[in-house]
């Protein structure tokens, strides 16, 4: 079961604030909203759906491979630490649940694309390997990948795809600020 987060709430005779409870004021009406909160949620909107037609488009592409983009996704990054690394690095580095990992490496493992050992310092340590199969894989699907990434982006001047990479690294960063800290509406620039 999720844990519920009590939301701050501004709303004065909310209470929420008071007693951590979740915030119960009304949503504001579409039209109390102002223009930037819209552009906001316009963006927001546009962004995720983006996201899901990505995922769709990937997904499609590896159909025929029998894995999935979560899957590869951890097959690139065994591959960008030189085929090998320890399963509790690779969930800290991909920001991933420990039992996550364990469940999508399970898979890859039956499927012959990874291989799990003991550390030979640590016995509590588990190594993760990529097998030929998993290279071979990898170099058969990282044309899936960036074909579809490269239509992604192909409406976009080079100018216009390093300034929106600019300003994903720039949310990403409020967003974690948000998360560390709290936010005050405020984001480095």
């Amino acid at each position: 079961m999720k844990k519920k987060i009590p939301q701050p709430c501004s709303e004065p005779s909310c209470g929420a604030s008071e007693n951590g409870s979740a915030c119960k004021a009304p949503l504001p009406s579409p039209e109390a909203t102002d223009e930037r909160t819209e552009t906001v949620q316009r963006t927001i909107h546009e962004f995720l759906h983006t996201d899901r037609l990505h995922r769709a488009a990937i997904e499609r592409a590896l159909a025929d491979l029998g894995v999935h983009r979560s899957q590869h996704r951890m097959l690139v990054h065994l591959h960008r630490h030189g085929g090998s690394m320890a399963q509790s690095e690779l969930a800290s580095e991909l920001d991933i649940s420990p039992a996550a990992v364990a469940v999508t490496l399970r898979k890859l493992e039956s499927a012959g694309y990874i291989c799990r050992s003991t550390d030979g310092r640590d016995s509590r340590k588990k190594i993760i390997a990529l097998t030929p199969e998993g290279d071979e894989l990898l170099r058969v699907s990282y044309s899936a990948f960036t074909e579809v990434d490269l239509a992604m982006f192909s409406g976009l001047s080079a100018e216009e795809l390093a300034a929106f990479s600019s300003m994903l690294a720039r949310m990403r960063t409020c967003l974690q600020e948000h998360l560390a800290e709290g936010c005050d509406g405020r984001c480095p620039s």
